[in-house]
């Protein structure tokens, strides 16, 4: 048996690792959860590996997720493992020499029998076997630990693109793996990691681009129009939300989910305003405000009276030789939408509150019941309970079986096409 002895420890080498995850476009409400779902995995993963490290910081756009991990040690920590084995009475003869128990125990856990320590418990002397991990290399370690990184990230819906049958928000077009300045050898869904990343979709040459570290990556998204911290974004999108406002003399409606979304729906942040026509005013502002945020994206600007204006503000990912031709089209989109708005919410207005709490009858006339073919549809109409007034509609259609709030019905026996609010379930067939 051996007495336990001080060990001088030594201070570890640190280096710095980089990974950037380069996709097509991701929907900008999966990115947030993405980077934070990276932060976690990484914390844990380099945790279970007893990798230490200094700050991590993610960072992300709609076509990259990027993960900086500051300080990282070159070698695992040393690990000891420590099992009881049986009590010293058992262990040792009169003599002091290890029984068959002892020599059992020690050849069951994979250490000779002399380095087995006797150490005191509450129960008693009692033989440990100490088994020692000096560690392993940290660059031995990345690749399988980023392979784990990347697999373990999940989704809200997943996709598959091409034989590896990997699953992710979006297809993978690029990996940057590097630690200490040199690449790590990972391969993911078909792609090998190397020490390229690429610029702006459309602001840049789109050719691949050499990263040495992290503060030559900085440089390189500069170089490239990509601004890939979202604060400094978000930042910049609200002071040129706020500019445009004051030069329309008007208030910024401020929406704090509409902002998030325009982080992440774009990586060189470029905001324009755009007009409609006033005739919508008459609408309730509630009605197009909604229009040109959910459809759209777009900010709506209130004057000091509170009262909407004819103008919206939309971030887009271009320079400002393309605003003409992107304002010009936005405009006309939301004209489209705004026309739509109108027409629902005129078509509603027209159906009073009794006529909505009238007590629901049969369809009328028989000719419902039969099969009719207009360019554009195919279905077989019945008779059915869902009614108002003077206006019974309903469709067992194969387009759209059970209608939903706001959409089009057709119904043969009146040979038009109407809309309405969903009925409850039990006033259809």
């Amino acid at each position: 048996m051996r007495e336990r002895k001080g060990k001088t420890a030594v201070a570890p080498t640190r280096s710095e690792l980089l990974l950037e995850i380069g996709t097509e476009e991701l929907p900008a409400q999966f990115v947030a959860p993405a980077l934070a779902e990276l932060k976690q995995q990484a914390v844990r993963l380099f945790e279970v590996s007893r990798l230490c490290h200094g700050p991590i910081t993610t960072l992300a756009t709609p076509r990259r997720l990027t993960l900086v991990v500051e300080a990282m040690s070159e070698l695992q920590e040393p690990a000891a493992i420590e099992v009881m084995g049986p009590s010293k009475a058992v262990a040792l003869d009169p003599q002091g020499k290890p029984t068959k128990a002892a020599m059992g125990f020690a050849a069951g856990q994979g250490v000779p029998v002399e380095k087995l320590e006797i150490r005191a418990t509450p129960k008693g002397d009692y033989l440990f076997a100490v088994k020692r991990d000096p560690g392993r290399k940290t660059r031995v370690l990345l690749p399988d630990m980023l392979l784990q990184l990347l697999a373990g990230l999940s989704f809200p819906k997943a996709m598959r693109w091409n034989e590896t049958g990997v699953r992710f928000a979006r297809p993978i077009r690029w990996l940057l793996a590097l630690y200490d300045g040199k690449p790590v050898r990972v391969q993911f869904a078909g792609v090998q990691a190397g020490n390229l990343t690429v610029g702006h979709r459309f602001l840049s040459s789109g050719k691949p681009l050499v990263v040495k570290d992290f503060k030559s990556y900085m440089s390189i998204m500069q170089k490239t129009n990509v601004m890939v911290d979202p604060e400094r974004r978000q930042a910049t999108i609200v002071t040129q939300l706020d500019r445009i406002g004051q030069q329309k003399r008007g208030k910024l409606l401020r929406d704090g989910a509409l902002v998030e979304q325009a982080v992440f729906t774009v990586e060189m942040p470029y905001a324009i305003a755009g007009s409609f026509d006033a005739r919508y005013l008459n609408l309730p502002k509630e009605v197009l405000i909604t229009a040109m945020k959910e459809h759209q994206g777009y900010f709506s600007l209130l004057a000091s009276d509170g009262k909407l204006l004819p103008h919206f503000v939309a971030v887009t990912n271009m320079g400002a030789k393309q605003a003409k031709v992107i304002r010009a089209g936005n405009e006309r989109v939301l004209a489209a939408r705004l026309a739509d708005a109108k027409f629902f919410y005129d078509e509603d207005r027209k159906i009073t509150s009794e006529m909505r709490l009238s007590p629901p009858r049969a369809c009328g006339p028989p000719d419902c019941a039969k099969r009719i073919s207009p360019a554009g549809w195919s279905g077989s109409f019945r008779p059915c309970k869902a009614s108002w007034g003077e206006s019974t509609l309903c469709t067992t259609g194969s387009r759209n079986p059970w209608p939903t709030p706001l959409q089009n019905i057709i119904c043969p026996s009146l040979r038009k096409i109407s809309f309405r609010r969903a009925w409850p379930e039990e006033f259809f067939h």
